[in-house]
């Protein structure tokens, strides 16, 4: 028999109703709950060891970038400077 496991909302640990599972809020129950977990995060309570360490400039960059997305003002950034990026290393070679 296939075992039943029960959703749980992983910030209060409530049970979560079967009419919650395709909320906006998944995995969490509540809004509330989801803004406890980001605030986790972004104090550093929640966080995933890197051996890599980004620069204060990388951090500022990512955090505009999803700034500018976040109001809509989504515009192509120019990541020709990023090694990491494929087509810098086309521009390169032009």
């Amino acid at each position: 028999m296939k075992e039943v496991r029960r959703k749980v909302c992983p910030t209060c640990k409530k049970p979560i109703q079967s009419e919650m599972v395709n909320s906006k809020f998944r995995p969490f129950c509540s809004e509330q709950c989801k803004l406890i977990d980001l605030g986790h995060w972004l104090d550093g309570t929640f966080s995933i060891p890197s051996q890599d360490q980004l620069s204060e400039e990388d951090v500022e960059s990512v955090v505009r970038h999803h700034q500018q997305k976040e109001l809509g003002e989504d515009q192509e950034t120019d990541f020709s400077g990023d090694p990491n990026n494929p087509d810098a290393k086309k521009d390169e070679l032009s």
